[in-house]
């Protein structure tokens, strides 16, 4: 048995040293991660260098993971995600990873619904809109918000109901919306 302890301690320590060594970023700290996403991210170009977003995307979060939460961290790997194409369930998990930072934030809750949406998750999708839309009558996608939420519950069979949420997006909107049977085609 006393043969065996060097042999666990030394086993431990190299495991160790294997685990450092095999990060490169064990000793980088969160904000300098961040800095280094933001460096890689290309904000600003007109051409989006599709590697250099994956390596932003990656940067910011073991920055996160590092405990670096601002908010800012989160609508930049958001916007680095989407220029990638990562998938909506990828997204999804990520926004709602950023709500438990900030719960009540409607940007947020707005994208996590998109994606939800896009996902054919149509119930938690309006859970999201209808959160959004109590939240605030100053969310700059309000109307969005309402004119998805009555989408949402169009494809449910919700129709009357769906009607008054595009009613009230059209009064909110800038432009004329279309018909809910239109954009539903959209989420079968």
């Amino acid at each position: 048995m006393k043969k065996l302890i060097p042999f666990i301690i030394i086993t431990i320590i190299l495991g160790t040293a294997i685990y450092i060594l095999s990060d490169p970023y064990f000793f980088t700290s969160a904000k300098t991660l961040y800095q280094l996403g933001i460096e890689k991210s290309d904000e600003g170009n007109d051409a989006i260098d599709v590697q250099g977003k994956r390596q932003a995307a990656e940067y910011f979060e073991r920055a996160i993971e590092k405990g670096y939460r601002d908010r800012n961290v989160y609508v930049k790997l958001y916007w680095a995600n989407i220029h990638i194409h990562s998938s909506d369930s990828t997204i999804e998990e990520m926004l709602t990873d950023a709500l438990e930072a900030y719960p009540n934030d409607s940007e947020f809750l707005f994208r996590r619904a998109d994606s939800r949406l896009s996902q054919h998750k149509y119930e938690l999708a309006i859970e999201d809109y209808s959160e959004v839309i109590k939240n605030g009558p100053d969310f700059q996608y309000l109307h969005s918000a309402y004119y998805n939420r009555g989408a949402a519950k169009f494809i449910l069979g919700k129709r009357e109901e769906a009607e008054k949420d595009r009613e009230m997006a059209q009064q909110l909107a800038p432009h004329q919306l279309r018909t809910y049977e239109d954009y539903s085609n959209l989420y079968k």
